[in-house]
């Protein structure tokens, strides 16, 4: 082999120590920025997330612990209407807030495509408007099995919306994503901490 083969070789390897080297270190730095979040929970960096015990390690993690979601309800004492803090499976956050909006269009439009009853002449369906139903279609549309949602109603699941057979509690099943599970965390009136879990099943039924 020429010299100045091995040459070219050699420095092609460096190249690529570099680039890999360089690859590498943007992933670290942009997995410890002090504005990184998961769960809604911001340290001064991935590792403290994960050792803090302030975070949930996981969406599994995150269904049952009560601290936490009383932590996110928190940042929505605020909100001058309902709003929801949904989590995904990789711990994304999005908000979503009451009323008619791009995601309730999509509510009602998911809602049709099943084949769930709307009032008579009604373009929009009545449940579209919670953000328990966007979060739902969130689900559907991204193929999140797993969802989790903080809201800052005292009223509970879709503030008590039970009125059948248009009510938001009773279509909800109908929009989840086949053996998707949703879990809504709370504050009740007398502060107390409450979590309902919802799947793809007959309308109106739901665990607590």
């Amino acid at each position: 082999m020429q010299w100045s083969t091995i040459v070219t070789v050699q420095r092609l390897i460096g190249r690529l120590v570099l680039i890999t080297v360089v690859v590498l270190g943007l992933w670290y730095v942009i997995g410890h920025l002090p504005g990184a979040t998961r769960f809604g929970c911001r340290a001064s960096g991935a590792v403290a997330h994960a050792t803090s015990g302030d975070c949930p390690a996981s969406v599994d993690a995150a269904e049952g612990d009560a601290r936490w979601a009383a932590a996110r309800w928190a940042t929505l004492t605020d909100a001058k209407v309902t709003t929801g803090l949904f989590y995904d499976s990789d711990g994304n956050e999005h908000q979503f807030t009451s009323g008619e909006d791009g995601d309730a269009g999509r509510v009602s439009q998911i809602l049709r495509d099943v084949g769930v009853a709307f009032p008579r002449n009604a373009t929009t369906h009545p449940a579209a408007s919670h953000v328990e139903t966007k979060a739902a279609a969130r689900m559907r549309d991204t193929n999140v099995t797993t969802g989790i949602i903080v809201i800052n109603n005292a009223r509970g699941v879709c503030g008590g919306d039970t009125v059948s057979p248009y009510g938001c509690v009773n279509v909800l099943p109908a929009i989840l994503p086949r053996a998707a599970t949703l879990v809504v965390w709370w504050h009740g009136p007398n502060g107390m901490v409450n979590r309902a879990v919802h799947r793809p099943v007959s309308p109106g039924r739901c665990e607590r």
